[in-house]
């Protein structure tokens, strides 16, 4: 994880099939470590665009899981999470999608409120909106916003977050007044969460800069595009 995180993608692969090939013999096909392993190659393989072997290796890890945990268990579903996002990487939208919802009909019918129940949402909306399915995405998201506020508070980071992904929604639907009015409050939020710095306030603040510049405004589109302050 640590070469992975450094960028060194082809040792990080290495290492985890060394400890894969490892736990396979020690601990047998079916253990959790095993299939957590299977998944950690997969996300690596996935990073490094090696999609063929990524999607081998995050179907092993969530059918496993599948069989040894049943679909509702926590690893099974990050293990159906990697798996629609290597999807999705593939450009492989439809397959992607009914994976997305097939996560979140379990996690809803096991009426989990847990932030980790939003991710998949987020993904979903994320994929609609890149597949240029606007409205269905405007919908995902403020249903997601609402959800949210409700379970987090407005205060929360993940709302933010999801935030400012409905207003860039509402700006690729041409409702730019919306869409600045939701990129105003996120970029507020995030600033006081996280500073100005920090890569989700940059992206919030690029969105909103593009919002005003639309409008006319470009004066606070310059503003928000300065380096900050050091």
């Amino acid at each position: 994880l640590i070469l992975a995180a450094r960028g060194d993608h082809a040792a990080a692969a290495q290492q985890a099939r060394q400890v894969l090939a490892l736990q396979r013999e020690v601990l047998g096909e079916q253990h959790s470590g095993t299939l957590t392993t299977w998944q950690t190659l997969a996300n690596i393989l996935a990073e490094d665009g090696r999609l063929d072997e990524a999607e081998a290796a995050a179907r092993t890890s969530m059918q496993g899981f599948e069989r040894s945990a049943g679909d509702g268990h926590v690893q099974t579903l990050a293990a159906m999470n990697s798996l629609a996002y290597i999807l999705e990487a593939r450009k492989r939208v439809d397959e992607a999608e009914a994976l997305y919802r097939r996560i979140i009909a379990i996690q809803q019918r096991a009426g989990s409120e847990h932030p980790s129940a939003f991710a998949p949402r987020n993904n979903l909306a994320m994929l609609l909106m890149d597949a240029g399915r606007l409205p269905a995405a405007e919908r995902e998201f403020a249903s997601l916003v609402a959800d949210a506020r409700s379970a987090l508070g407005a205060g929360h980071l993940m709302t933010a977050i999801f935030t400012s992904n409905l207003g860039l929604c509402l700006a690729r639907m041409g409702r730019l007044g919306e869409a600045r009015e939701q990129l105003e409050a996120a970029h507020a939020q995030l600033l006081a969460l996280v500073g100005a710095d920090h890569a989700r306030t940059r992206t919030a603040a690029e969105r909103l800069a593009d919002v005003h510049a639309r409008l006319g405004e470009p004066a606070k589109a310059a503003a928000l595009r300065q380096p900050p302050a050091s």
